[in-house]
């Protein structure tokens, strides 16, 4: 395996003065010492008693209250999570390196503040010198827990394997997060609350970054659902993770991998745990706020590798190599399999515009498997010209087998296709539009590669205007119909499972196509046609796959322009597509986006707000008159 290494310059950060960031913040005022209680439960801390009052906490992006606000809440969920006759309990455990050494106060003082009553801390450290601050740490925001030195293999095995012992004893959970973050106040209740009711083995949540003074928030990382090719090219796990006993059991097994003298690894982990038949859940709410740094920088991480190819290997995926990368978003890799045989069609449905089909078939001509490919032209009435032209091309093109028939019908973009399949037999079928040029010499070779695996039945790549955007990396079902993946901050640069693939450029396989009686000719014959498709290969057990390794060239509209198409849009709703107005950030599918949002500026706004937090009066004042305006407003209105 091959690991390319590409690095960035580390991130500026600009941190400002703040009620959170002076060290001498970072312990209770002296006399506001919570010791723990002599049964080892920790007496809670007020949220109000602790540096993180001023935190934007939020489990959704923007919903920000007031701490007065939300410490009534935590005081209500403690009182009802303490009336709970049984509940689990947790073990929040963590490893502190010199680098998050000084951010550990923050996470200390959010599982001091947690509305949860049953919490431990585990607190591994990389040296001895680390023990005095971080048992000090414990002991001034009183939570129950250990410090245990964890710098040699031995003791790596030690540390994983009491994590495990300590939740079987308690029938609890270990909650294992990066030191440089903090749980959201109510983080542990809304996770006791999906524990009780479904018993996953595995939890993992969104996420909130915030600036290094804890001030600010820079963007909301929405997961989605892990599916079983992402994880090749992503974290999809994010810094923390809820794991049962059963879960836990194996991390004595696997602790050289996911463990480092830079903390835990949580891709390893995920690549490790994932295969075993574990039960997951996925919490869509942001239980996690994590500073804002740079994606993780140990993309030169052998053992982080070696567990990405295990995991490919126990799933029968034939990885050939990795290639880590740090992107703006996060650390991605970028899988290579190895290659697979099978024969391939080429459907392509046009009507005149001679030019543009020619630079598709040319670059058709230059695929590394040209000779081998099965080229099926439909022509929906062009001109003689215009024909011969194209007949012209092939008469010296390099394929193995061409067919040129001819439907002169009104356009139907699904019949076309159809018709074409009908031509041939080969395994699998590439359906392109005539307006694409494949800019990759190997992009039929690795649609392919995917392609051949047992589940997947569709196959697309990322097709790009002529200026370079993104015209398409996959086709969501988002809440106002099914749209095409083409932002930055949705993760185009990702290999993964979507919903569906457009049918400009996928490649798919001829037995799936058959299993689903190929595109329907009359629910959506123009329009979203692959959208539909792809639902229906869902609902037989396929999966619908996009790579980015699949470069091609899209000049949509140049044979039949922009229709209108909203009689479309009903008839998948009635098919199934689920495009109803669902809250969006509880909807992720099987899309995940990173949502930006305001930074770290020091503006005169940001200023004010901040001198404001500094002051509980202040702060009071403010509530007030902001609950007296919103009141009056209500009164006018109504």
């Amino acid at each position: 395996m091959s690991v390319e290494v590409y690095t960035l310059e580390p991130l500026e950060t600009n941190e400002e003065s703040s009620p959170i960031s002076g060290s001498a913040l970072k312990r209770p005022t002296e006399g506001e010492s919570a010791a723990p209680t002599p049964s080892g439960r920790r007496t809670r801390r007020s949220l109000l008693s602790t540096p993180l009052w001023g935190v934007p906490f939020q489990l959704l992006p923007h919903k920000v209250y007031p701490a007065t606000d939300l410490e009534r809440l935590l005081v209500w969920q403690s009182d009802f999570a303490a009336a709970l006759p049984e509940r689990p309990e947790f073990l929040v455990a963590t490893f502190v390196d010199s680098h998050s050494l000084p951010s550990l106060w923050a996470l200390v003082a959010s599982v001091a503040t947690q509305s949860y009553p049953d919490v431990e801390c585990c607190i591994g450290i990389a040296s001895e010198s680390m023990r005095g601050e971080a048992t000090s740490l414990l002991q001034d925001y009183g939570v129950p827990g250990e410090v245990v030195l964890v710098s040699t293999a031995e003791e790596k095995e030690r540390f994983t394997r009491s994590l495990g012992s300590r939740i079987r004893e308690s029938g609890g959970y270990a909650v294992i997060l990066n030191a440089r973050s903090l749980l959201h106040p109510t983080a542990l209740f809304v996770l006791a609350k999906q524990l009780m009711r479904r018993l996953p083995d595995l939890v993992y949540t969104n996420e909130v970054i915030v600036t290094e003074n804890l001030l600010g928030v820079t963007g909301f990382v929405r997961r989605s659902p892990i599916d079983k090719y992402s994880l090749l090219s992503m974290n999809g796990v994010g810094e923390m993770v809820a794991l049962s006993q059963r879960a836990a059991a194996h991390l004595p097994r696997i602790c050289d991998r996911i463990l480092s003298g830079e903390g835990f690894d949580f891709w390893a982990l995920a690549a490790e745990l994932l295969p075993n038949e574990l039960r997951r859940a996925f919490v869509p709410l942001g239980l996690l706020h994590s500073r804002a740094e740079l994606p993780d920088q140990r993309i030169e991480n052998p053992e982080r590798a070696l567990a990405l190819q295990d995991y490919a290997r126990n799933l029968g995926i034939p990885l050939y190599g990795l290639e880590f990368q740090n992107h703006e978003l996060s650390t991605v890799a970028h899988p290579r399999l190895a290659e697979q045989h099978g024969s391939v069609q080429v459907v392509i449905p046009y009507r005149g515009q001679s030019e543009v089909t020619l630079k598709c078939l040319q670059s058709l001509a230059a695929q590394d498997c040209a000779s081998s490919l099965h080229v099926t032209l439909v022509d929906n009435g062009s001109d003689p010209e215009e024909r011969s032209a194209i007949e012209r091309f092939l008469a010296i093109a390099p394929f193995q087998h061409i067919s040129h028939p001819v439907d002169p019908r009104p356009f139907n973009f699904a019949q076309l296709n159809n018709l074409g399949a009908a031509e041939g037999t080969e395994d699998f079928i590439l359906f392109l539009n005539n307006d694409v040029e494949l800019t990759s010499r190997d992009a039929i070779s690795v649609l392919r590669s995917w392609g051949a695996m047992d589940d997947i039945g569709a196959v697309g790549g990322h097709l790009r205007y002529p200026s370079g955007a993104t015209q398409h990396a996959g086709i969501s079902f988002l809440s106002v119909g099914p749209a095409n993946i083409s932002q930055e901050h949705q993760f185009p640069f990702v290999t993964r499972e979507v919903n569906a693939v457009t049918f400009a450029l996928a490649l798919v396989k001829r037995k799936a196509f058959q299993a689903v009686n190929g595109l329907d000719e009359f629910t959506c014959p123009n329009g979203f046609g692959d959208a539909l498709f792809c639902l229906e290969l869902r609902k037989r057990g396929y999966r619908s796959l996009y790579t980015p390794h699949v470069e091609g060239t899209h000049h949509e509209g140049h044979t039949r322009g922009e229709l209108p198409e909203q009689l479309e849009y009903l008839e998948m709703t009635q098919q199934g597509i689920p495009i109803t107005d669902l809250y969006p950030d509880f909807y992720a599918e099987l899309q995940p986006m990173f949502v930006r949002m305001g930074g770290g500026d020091a503006s005169a706004f940001t200023k004010l707000v901040g001198r404001i937090q500094r002051s509980p009066r202040l702060l009071g004042w403010a509530n007030g008159v902001a609950k007296f305006l919103l009141a009056l407003h209500r009164l006018v209105r109504g």
